[in-house]
């Protein structure tokens, strides 16, 4: 039997703004309450099958062999399908894992759409974002992404949960504001969400600065909130926060990404292309993306099933 691939998925890339952990026995009801916003960078997935002796997986980011907790999870819930197949995992990305950009969150949702598409499962959207959520949770590589990533936009996480389980109030976000993406370098996620002194600063300042955005879910209320819950809670590194300071001086209004060494700075086209201009000079080492709102989450960005 000749290889079978599916189509490429695209994911939007998700940022979080602010956070509050919401740990639950069942992991679809577990995850976080928070803000943020999806933009419009995909992470790719395909998926290459054959027929083969016995089950095997293998992971790859960027054409490099990655251990694929998250994909390999998603697989384990489809496993009644997969037995005697050979499985290739191409993910793709121009964003950095662990920099705070939902690449786990994205690989599991377009690593459950292809699946689904491949072997003709006909399952829900819905039970396809529960079954990458389920497996985000369970590898602590995120809490609240793929609820966000599914629908795009900017939003307020006001139930935590699974696609289906958790809710999300759309944040008014005006079609001229673009984001502008900084990353000095990786920051493990399941480092802090697995420290409990880290979960209780971070739950504290979250109560405050949600209850604020609740009352007005707009774009310059989220910045405010976000700015705050970055420096009450203490995550900023020296070098983010002297990024920080950087951009706040020049006039910009931006934040932490939860959880990176990263900076996200909001602003009109021309704005941010100086804010570009003056961090590349400033901080050479930095990855700065450009990039609208996502107006939606998983779609197919190239091609049919072939096989």
């Amino acid at each position: 039997m000749a290889p079978i691939e599916s189509s490429t998925w695209g994911i939007p890339a998700h940022i979080t703004g602010i956070f509050r952990v919401v740990e639950h026995t069942d992991l679809l009801q577990m995850g976080s309450l928070g803000a943020g916003f999806s933009i419009n960078r995909l992470i790719t997935t395909r998926i290459i099958v054959k027929k083969a002796p016995r089950t095997k997986a293998t992971v790859f980011f960027n054409n490099e062999r990655i251990q694929g907790c998250v994909s390999l999870a998603v697989m384990k819930q489809f496993q009644s399908y997969l037995e005697h197949f050979s499985i290739r995992v191409e993910h793709n990305s121009e964003l950095p894992m662990q920099a705070g950009f939902g690449t786990s969150g994205a690989g599991a949702l377009g690593m459950a759409f292809a699946l689904n598409e491949l072997f003709q499962l006909e399952k829900s959207p819905e039970e396809l974002g529960q079954a990458a959520h389920r497996a985000e949770v369970q590898c602590r590589t995120g809490l609240g992404d793929v609820l966000a990533q599914m629908v795009g936009k900017g939003e307020l996480r006001v139930k935590a949960g699974a696609p289906g389980i958790g809710k999300i109030v759309f944040l008014d976000w005006p079609k001229d504001q673009l984001v502008l993406s900084i990353a000095l370098g990786p920051l493990s996620t399941k480092k802090i969400i697995t420290n409990p002194l880290m979960i209780q600063r971070i739950n504290q300042y979250s109560v405050e600065a949600l209850e604020r955005l609740k009352a007005a879910p707009n774009l310059q209320e989220f910045l405010k909130a976000s700015y705050y819950f970055a420096e009450k809670t203490a995550l900023m590194s020296k070098e983010v926060r002297e990024l920080l300071d950087t951009v706040t001086k020049e006039g910009f209004k931006g934040s932490m990404i939860m959880l990176g060494q990263s900076v996200f700075v909001v602003g009109l086209k021309e704005e941010l292309k100086r804010c570009q201009e003056i961090i590349q000079k400033k901080f050479p080492q930095a990855k700065t993306w450009l990039d609208s709102l996502a107006q939606e989450g998983p779609r197919i960005v190239e091609n049919h099933v072939k096989g």
